[in-house]
């Protein structure tokens, strides 16, 4: 576990001690109650214990932890914290609370999402999430390497320690998008769920009751439901994504997702799958003109749902312009702009935006029809109907459908 905290300041805290010297939370524990004269414990007392333990916060700030009775004790721990002479005597009955070891994983977790060299990679990789087909390469490839599986297992050895009842884990804002990224990761490299013996959706399965449990009724379990549900979605993994999104109108049905219609779309985007029929559709088009997806029947068809304010739709005309060019006889190239009418005019009649293939303004009734979430969103449709595949995108995407029209032909 060394070279964790390469580039790490001193003042970070005492889990230094555990990933640097310690190989599991029991012997992070037994050495700073057994070792109070060392280094690192001198480093961590006073003011930077109270940071890196958040001290500081208990008991007083607007989470009003001293009202809540499973947290008496913190009312103690501000005590032993401002005696810093006997701090060493006393950290025993602190450590020997039975929540104090969910406080070290908390900030265990925040430890390695913030400084592991695996998010340094994550940070590069992102930038390549326009080009779906080289992210998922490069991300396969960093998911079966020597820096992600340290991070792998450093994180399962936390999250199999991890009640999902502790408080601590809603302070910590980044802990379900870490566990979404760890299951995400399974996706990727299965062999790491094998050798740690952690199951498919392991992660995700500690969130349902991580919302269950301290999130019910809040903003935070509503937004968790629905990143769920986009996360199993995304993960092909309908059924999940159903029960995630059941669970959603069942326990916010007052919620924004609920009432605007986002949850009924998502359950409309889980039928758009390869080989559903994509449903039939009329639109205006901003030469007037009246555009039917049936009347296309015999060409291939790539439809895009997107939106003259969205700045990754903008990124991709170059690419839609390109294969609108590259197949002008077997292909045709539909856009589907989220837009107000004038707003879409104006933009077209800009010479820089001069798009050859038709476009029309979407409407409410498309859009749920086709579970349209997201934007940009793109269905390439068959000669008979059926979509073929969704979401090609970025600068290879001439290459990419090439590919699905010669395997339909």
């Amino acid at each position: 576990m060394r070279g964790v905290r390469d580039g790490v300041k001193d003042d970070v805290g005492i889990l230094a001690v555990f990933f640097d010297q310690c190989d599991s939370i029991d012997r992070f524990i037994a050495r700073y109650i057994t070792r109070p004269g060392s280094r690192d414990y001198r480093t961590s007392s006073r003011a930077k214990t109270r940071e890196a333990f958040r001290i500081k916060s208990l008991g007083n700030d607007s989470f009003e932890w001293s009202n809540d009775p499973r947290f008496v004790f913190c009312g103690d721990c501000a005590t032993v914290v401002s005696k810093v002479d006997p701090f060493h005597t006393q950290t025993e009955k602190l450590a020997n609370h039975p929540y104090f070891e969910q406080f070290v994983l908390q900030e265990g977790f925040e430890f390695l999402q913030r400084f592991h060299p695996h998010n340094r990679v994550m940070r590069e990789l992102r930038k390549l999430r326009s080009e779906k087909k080289e992210y998922e390469r490069k991300i396969k490839e960093h998911y079966q390497s020597a820096v992600y599986e340290s991070y792998f297992s450093q994180m399962a050895q936390l999250t199999k320690r991890v009640d999902p009842n502790s408080i601590f884990f809603r302070t910590y804002a980044t802990f379900s998008h870490t566990l979404l990224s760890l299951d995400e990761s399974l996706h990727f490299a299965p062999h790491l769920g094998e050798k740690y013996t952690i199951p498919p959706f392991y992660f995700t399965g500690i969130l349902v009751a991580y919302e269950r449990n301290l999130l019910p009724g809040t903003k935070e379990g509503e937004s968790l439901l629905w990143r769920m549900a986009q996360h199993y979605r995304d993960r092909d993994h309908p059924v999940a994504a159903r029960s995630a999104i059941d669970q959603l109108i069942q326990r916010y049905p007052n919620s924004k997702t609920v009432l605007n219609g986002a949850t009924e779309k998502l359950l409309n985007a889980l039928d758009m799958r390869e080989d559903s029929v994509a449903p039939d559709f009329v639109v205006q088009t901003v030469d007037g003109d009246s555009l039917r997806l049936s009347d296309f029947r015999g060409k291939f068809v790539m439809l895009d749902f997107w939106g003259t304010w969205c700045a990754p739709c903008l990124n991709e005309l170059p690419h839609l312009k390109k294969l609108s060019q590259s197949f002008s006889e077997e292909l045709k190239v539909i856009g589907l702009a989220h837009d107000d009418p004038r707003s879409l005019e104006d933009f077209l009649k800009e010479q820089e935006h001069k798009i050859p293939y038709p476009n029309g303004i979407s409407d409410p009734k498309i859009e749920k029809a086709y579970g349209i979430v997201s934007w940009p969103t793109t269905f390439l449709i068959a000669p008979n109907g059926k979509i073929i595949a969704k979401n090609l995108r970025g600068e290879k995407l001439v290459d990419l459908v090439a590919e699905k029209l010669a395997a339909h032909k």
